[in-house]
């Protein structure tokens, strides 16, 4: 992956004001740095794994390619929201963007790490089949850089690897 390439694009987005509340499809929203998305529960501090030093991040994302390849799998019927992350996306391998900077709309992320499904997720969606659907593909956790709008349609650029 070169600098500035573009890598997909966000496909929907979605926010809940507390942890365990529905997500609300968006279709801009404010990226706060070093918070999270506005008027997302993380970004206000009250999401299920705030503060959790382990689990904790700003924004989520996750490939629409993998909710559908759960819905086929296991005959779920979920819509985008219901994996609980932020950004779903479309034609960008989210694994390869961990450890690297990259742009979403205006604003500027970091990945953290790999973000699989949790129990937690398997009681509001009401199938534990969402756990082995989602266990090696279910999505990243960023860290919101730079303040920046992001809206659906917008593309996802790798910036750079970060330096060690």
């Amino acid at each position: 992956m070169s600098a500035s390439t573009n890598q997909g694009t966000v496909a929907s987005i979605y926010v809940a004001s507390l942890g365990s509340a529905p997500m609300q499809a968006r279709q801009a929203v404010r990226a706060v740095a070093g918070g999270g998305l506005e008027g997302d529960r993380y970004c206000e501090g009250t999401g299920y794994y705030s503060g959790d030093p382990v689990w904790d991040a700003d924004v989520t994302f996750i490939e629409f390619e993998a909710i559908e390849g759960v819905r086929q799998r296991f005959g779920l019927a979920l819509d985008s929201g219901a994996p609980r992350r932020n950004i779903v996306t479309r034609g960008v391998a989210l694994a390869e963007l961990v450890g690297k900077r990259f742009r979403v709309g205006g604003a500027l992320l970091q990945g953290l790490k790999p973000w699989p499904p949790c129990s937690h997720l398997a009681q509001l969606v009401g199938s534990r089949d969402i756990l082995p659907g989602l266990a090696h593909c279910g999505g990243i956790g960023a860290e919101v850089l730079s303040d920046g709008q992001i809206q659906v349609g917008d593309a996802i650029e790798l910036v750079d690897a970060l330096i060690q």
